[in-house]
């Protein structure tokens, strides 16, 4: 007995490290944002996590009445309504600036005519 009862505990403990891996763990309640004073309204709030799970999307959750994103689907969603600022772009670094100058200033100069090595 005592050998099919740690055959069932192995088991059990597999099966249980192997759902761990599968399933993600929940967000942390203070990182959810429901459709109750959420910035983007509480019907656009609810059609956009209705939206997302619909799509397969992470970030989005429904508990009962409640309609959940996560801090950064909620921030993701309300920057593509211009409810946020993006984030700044990237300047090109000197090097490449210049290069794209020069390689600019030489295109105009062929339509001109104006270069001298032609």
């Amino acid at each position: 007995m005592s050998g099919t009862a740690s055959k069932r505990e192995r088991l059990v403990r597999a099966l249980s490290e192997l759902v761990d891996a599968l399933v993600p763990a929940p967000a942390p309640v203070d990182d959810l944002v429901s459709q109750v004073g959420s910035q983007l309204g509480n019907r656009r709030h609810c059609r956009i996590v209705r939206e997302r799970l619909a799509r397969g999307l992470p970030g989005a959750f429904r508990d009962q009445r409640l309609y959940l994103l996560t801090r950064e689907a909620y921030n993701e969603e309300r920057r593509g309504l211009g409810l946020l600022p993006r984030p700044p772009l990237k300047a090109k670094p000197p090097a490449a600036a210049d290069e794209e100058d020069r390689a600019y200033a030489e295109t105009w100069a062929d339509i001109r005519g104006l270069r001298d090595d032609a």
